[in-house]
């Protein structure tokens, strides 16, 4: 079988841009009734990079993100690559403790949650915790999906709507301040034996990772990979996705 050619792109920003410029019409995701193309996958994504910037998410930010897999744990995922922040993606397993752990050691400044998953309530853990408290001083944002309005919860849908009237050349000028040795990710180890540890992953070395993997796999343009629900994190429906989107 013939080998395919590497992504141009060292940047998952600009990764997104290679492949809706290659496959406008060519389907990324398919999760339950969405059913995206590469085109549509990101005009999505920029809507979000632009409700997170106008938040206030910048370069070199750490946006904390706790969902199970679900088509806008992706499009978090690239808006927030876009931007040049560092996505820290959290266990759906946390307990409070957990995550006030990993939100501090990090020193999450946003997070993007889901109200409650498998009988985990996630803001009934902040509300114990304090964002902005002296336990979590740099947390100035809690972004949810589902779930009653609650005073300093930002709604997905109003980040979404940010995203609407937000500015596309700023963002468009934090895409070309991404560096390739950024650090995309950091991924919390599971703390089974000792205190979690966080292992950082920059943009290059995933693309150029996860392209190796889908080579090994023999991936092309028509193959279709399917990924079951991670209880831990969506960071596996990462992975899956970027070595399908670099072939």
């Amino acid at each position: 079988m013939t080998a395919m050619e590497p992504p141009q792109s060292r940047t998952l920003g600009d990764l997104l841009d290679e492949m809706a410029r290659l496959y406008p019409d060519g389907e990324a995701v398919v999760f339950e009734r969405d059913r995206l193309t590469y085109r549509e996958y990101r005009e999505r994504v920029r809507r979000l990079a632009r409700g997170l910037h106008e938040l206030g998410v910048r370069r070199g930010d750490k946006v904390a993100l706790l969902m199970g897999n679900r088509t806008e744990w992706l499009l978090v995922d690239f808006a927030v690559a876009l931007l040049g922040a560092t996505l820290v993606p959290v266990s759906t397993w946390s307990t409070a403790r957990e995550l006030e752990y990993v939100l501090r050691h990090a020193d999450a400044t946003t997070l993007v949650t889901v109200d409650r998953f498998r009988g985990q309530d996630y803001l009934g853990m902040l509300a114990a915790i304090g964002p902005g408290s002296e336990r979590l001083p740099l947390l100035r944002h809690v972004v949810c999906l589902g779930g009653d309005r609650r005073p300093g919860i930002t709604p997905f849908a109003d980040l979404w709507d940010l995203g609407a009237w937000g500015s596309e050349a700023a963002v468009d000028a934090a895409q070309q301040a991404v560096a390739p040795t950024d650090i995309a990710y950091i991924l919390y180890t599971s703390g089974t034996t000792s205190t979690p540890k966080g292992v950082q992953l920059q943009h290059r070395g995933l693309i150029e990772n996860m392209f190796n993997i889908g080579e090994r796999q023999h991936l092309g343009p028509a193959d279709r990979l399917w990924l079951g629900l991670s209880l831990f994190w969506g960071f596996g429906c990462e992975n899956a996705l970027l070595a399908v989107m670099t072939h």
